[in-house]
């Protein structure tokens, strides 16, 4: 990941013209949320015609373009010159495994 070699932030860039009048715009900023909450790093999100956001490491929103309009501004973006890696970060992609652990042995206990 991005954050092991130091990442202080994130910059998605998206193109979301072809979701057309859907809620698929505010899906993609929810996870682009929770990335920046999961690795504590602030996100500058920029779309075509989507949700442009820029988002705190604590998920707070400081800006949020509108939807299918021309938008800029400028802003300062908040960030840690050295931040911690998460517990997320660490170990995240083992979460699958883990919980897959977890399930069969409930499974084994019922049995």
């Amino acid at each position: 990941m991005l954050t092991e070699v130091g990442a202080n932030f994130f910059i998605t860039l998206s193109g979301e013209y072809w979701f057309g009048n859907t809620l698929e715009p505010r899906q993609h900023e929810g996870v682009a949320r929770g990335m920046a909450i999961e690795f504590r790093r602030p996100m500058v999100r920029v779309t075509d015609t989507g949700l442009s956001t820029v988002i705190l490491a604590n998920g707070s929103l400081i800006a949020v373009s509108p939807l299918w309009a021309p938008w800029q501004e400028t802003l300062e973006v908040p960030f840690l010159k050295s931040p911690p890696r998460t517990l997320f970060d660490l170990y995240g992609h083992f979460l699958p495994w883990i919980l897959s652990l977890i399930l069969l042995m409930l499974i084994g206990l019922n049995h």
